[in-house]
């Protein structure tokens, strides 16, 4: 039997049922997991710099120890420290504001890379300009690559471990996926690096984010970042 993916749609429906039933509703969220989508950790551009906040101003940042985004797993409000992400006029930055039940300047979607709200304005670094502090725009959707972002699940912290061979670095990695605050990086040398599963992390399709091939980040619960996908 083929499973069909839930569209948007279904899915905040089946989250509004969810909510609405209140404690028996974990019973049906549990039975339901499966059909919905993980929830996001960060948000990237396509230059590898992720989605941040400058007081109320949306801007790109360095990975650095940042707490994830929450409530996010592709479609609804992108929440960051009690705010959530919003876009009004284009040409103007995105701000981090008070959240509001049924604000459409609020309400993103990403799909293919393109991060765009319901009012029609993409996600778009000024400039095409690379580095941290770079202003996040609302801007007209054009397929630009400064208007291409990348989600990051996590990764268990577990699995990645029990994989590893070599015992100093494998104690090393356990270490820092037990202790680590979110987003916290550990930055391996290139002989550490190559003690990594291949599939985990690397410059060449890696899982875990790799922003110089040797860097884990951490998402807490002793689960890492995994690499950026469309």
């Amino acid at each position: 039997m083929r499973i069909h993916p839930l569209t948007r749609r279904q899915e905040m429906r089946l989250r509004g049922i969810i909510k609405l039933a209140g404690a028996a509703g974990a019973a049906l969220l549990l039975g339901t997991q499966s059909l919905l989508a993980q929830e996001i950790a960060y948000l990237s551009s396509e230059s590898g710099y992720m989605l941040h906040q400058s007081g109320n101003i949306a801007v790109t940042a360095n990975w650095n120890g940042q707490r994830p985004i929450t409530g996010f797993s592709g479609y609804g409000q992108i929440r960051m420290n009690d705010r959530c992400l919003a876009g009004r006029n284009g040409g103007q930055p995105l701000t981090w504001e008070g959240c509001r039940r049924g604000a459409r300047a609020q309400v993103w979607g990403i799909s293919n890379g393109r991060l765009n709200n319901e009012l029609g304005w993409c996600a778009d670094v000024e400039g095409n300009r690379r580095g941290s502090g770079v202003r996040v725009l609302a801007w007209q959707c054009s397929g630009a690559i400064n208007q291409r972002w990348k989600r990051h699940d996590v990764v268990s912290g577990a699995q990645v471990v029990s994989r590893i061979r070599e015992p100093n670095t494998r104690a090393q990695v356990d270490n820092f996926a037990r202790t680590a605050q979110p987003g916290q990086a550990l930055r391996l040398s290139a002989a550490q690096a190559s003690q990594l599963p291949a599939e985990l992390i690397g410059l060449d399709g890696a899982t875990l984010i790799g922003l110089d091939g040797a860097t884990l980040i951490s998402a807490g619960g002793q689960n890492f970042v995994a690499k950026g996908r469309q």
